[in-house]
C-alpha cells in the first residue's frame, strides 16, 4: 500500500534512525508518531526495560523497550495521551545488511497502540521499503 508522502518522508527519517542504533537482538527498529503531517517524535529499541515494556510484552520473557513503546513513552510524557488518536505511528526495521524489512508490530505493540488509542499505524513491509498499514 502506498501512503502519502509525509509518511514516506517520516519512515526515510527513521531508517537513518533505525541504521544508526545498536541491534537489539540483531533487530535495529525505529518508530515514530506523526502529528499534522509532521514527525514529531521517535523511538528505537533498547535493551533496557520500561515499565510499559513491561505490561506490553508478548510473553514474560520479552521485556525489551520496543520502539513503539519507546515512542508512547516519549510522546505521552511531552503531549500526554488527549492527541493520539490524531496522531500516525510509522516503525521501520533495518536488516543486518542496512536494508528495510518486515516491520509489523508484534501482539504485545500492537495491543499497546490500541490502548493508547494511536490513529493509524504503517509498517515496512519487505526489502521494498514501502510502507504498508496495519
Amino acid at each position: 500500500m502506498n501512503s502519502a508522502s509525509y509518511l514516506n518522508k517520516a519512515a526515510a527519517k527513521l531508517l537513518t534512525i533505525a541504521l544508526s542504533v545498536e541491534p537489539v537482538a540483531r533487530s535495529r527498529h525505529a518508530a515514530g508518531l506523526v502529528f499534522r503531517r509532521t514527525l514529531l517524535v521517535t523511538g528505537t529499541n533498547k535493551k533496557k526495560t520500561h515499565p510499559l515494556a513491561l505490561e506490553f510484552a508478548r510473553n514474560k520473557d520479552a521485556t525489551t523497550l520496543h520502539a513503539e513503546v519507546d515512542c508512547l513513552v516519549r510522546w505521552v510524557s511531552r503531549y500526554g495521551v488527549t492527541t493520539l488518536p490524531d496522531c500516525e505511528l510509522v516503525v521501520v526495521r533495518v536488516s543486518a545488511k542496512g536494508e528495510p524489512t518486515n516491520s509489523c508490530p508484534c501482539k504485545g505493540c500492537s495491543r499497546a497502540l490500541r490502548s493508547f488509542k494511536v490513529g493509524g499505524v504503517y509498517y515496512t513491509e519487505g526489502s521494498s521499503g514501502l510502507l504498508r498499514k496495519l
